[in-house]
């Protein structure tokens, strides 16, 4: 005799793990990005937001409770995928200066230059007027993750005598825009960027800056 055995019943799911909330996070902030591009920040939503991701309006608001802070974080999660190596840059020992901020300028001009970021850039250009808040944290962000780490690199090598004593955020500054202003402008100008065009100006910055503070030795 055959038995017939009962349909088992789906096992109920509880809270989502950790892990798996940071999967779900992430995907959020990337669908936020994808509205925030097409739809400018004044006329996204949390609603448009949610509807991307595939989530409820209330999942997003027990995370974020306002829409500025989710565009914080989705900027926010931009710098972050640089900064890791930024970071360890800053730390190193064993390259030359030259290389380690060959390496800087060469990190921040790509992700500088990402369409994603290019597209980000130019929400936060045309909507300035009204939404002031967003360059100020754009502005903040920036600091935390280039600015500083840049800083922290020149200041040692200053400590070290290698370069000449100035201020290093207004030096840092300084190789910042020698090496992106121009990529960055091409970008929103809908040119292609090419690594070959990032390596070209990287070199030229970081060549002006050494030849312009190296430290001069004397015997």
């Amino acid at each position: 005799m055959t038995v017939k055995r009962k349909p088992r019943k789906p096992a109920k799911r509880g809270r989502p793990r950790l892990g798996e909330m940071a999967v779900r996070w992430k995907a959020i902030l990337k669908a936020a990005a994808r509205v925030f591009l097409r739809e400018g920040y004044n006329s996204a939503s949390i609603a448009k937001i949610a509807l991307e991701a595939g989530v409820s309006n209330k999942t997003i608001y027990t995370q974020y409770p306002s829409k500025v802070e989710l565009m914080a974080d989705v900027l926010r999660d931009r710098f972050e995928k640089s900064w890791e190596r930024i970071d360890s840059l800053a730390a190193g020992r064993d390259q030359s200066l030259e290389q380690v901020l060959l390496e800087f300028t060469k990190e921040v001009s790509r992700e500088a230059t990402s369409p994603m970021a290019v597209g980000l850039y130019r929400v936060l250009i045309a909507e300035n007027p009204t939404a002031k808040v967003l360059s100020e944290i754009y502005e903040s962000i920036r600091i935390a993750h280039w600015d500083l780490p840049l800083s922290q690199i020149l200041q040692a090598s200053m400590e070290k005598n290698k370069l000449r004593r100035v201020n290093p955020q207004e030096l840092g500054r300084a190789l910042y825009h020698l090496a992106i202003s121009n990529l960055r402008e091409r970008a929103l100008l809908g040119h292609r960027v090419t690594q070959a065009d990032i390596d070209r100006q990287s070199a030229f910055a970081v060549d002006t800056i050494l030849s312009a503070y190296s430290k001069i030795q004397t015997t």
